[in-house]
């Protein structure tokens, strides 16, 4: 077992004092915080649909979970509608979100 626990950001605060660092350091925090896409299979896109087509015909409320701007964000609703040429969802909060990031779509 490795009980070796990296100090992240912290062994890299004596070097803001310096010019030049900070914006590096910025940079720095930047790149570990973001998230790669995940690459979802086709059962996971059929599972999707499935919930998706059951939640609009049942006037469910679902909990979402897609991709945006590097980040995985999650938002609760009720989805009013499809736009298929657009490729959005509009919820009843009226957050609208891309078809293409949702990650995962569950009723509950």
């Amino acid at each position: 077992m490795n009980n070796y626990v990296d100090r992240g950001l912290i062994k890299w605060m004596p070097f803001d004092a310096l010019s030049g660092f900070s914006s590096l350091i910025s940079d720095l925090k930047h790149h570990l915080l973001i998230q790669p896409e995940k690459i979802l299979t086709q059962d996971h896109y059929d599972l999707l649909n499935y919930n998706l087509l059951e939640a609009l015909h049942d006037n469910k409320e679902v909990n979402i979970t897609y991709y945006k701007h590097h980040h995985y964000i999650q938002t609760t609703g009720i989805i009013i509608k499809v736009d298929p040429y657009e490729k959005r969802l509009l919820l009843s909060t009226k957050e609208t979100i891309s078809i293409n990031h949702v990650i995962l779509l569950e009723i509950i």
